[in-house]
């Protein structure tokens, strides 16, 4: 979030044996490029 604005999502199948398949990942444009969100929302979701 940025501002109490959400900038970007992300999903998780879990497809069994302890694995997982990032489903979708969206990252507003105007917050795309260096900004870290991508990077914040993959750190998020394998914690």
């Amino acid at each position: 979030m940025a501002e109490d604005e959400v900038v970007g999502s992300i999903g998780l199948i879990d497809i069994g044996n302890n694995c997982g398949v990032i489903r979708k990942m969206f990252v507003r444009h105007s917050h795309r490029g260096g900004k870290g969100v991508s990077s914040n929302l993959l750190r998020r979701l394998i914690e």
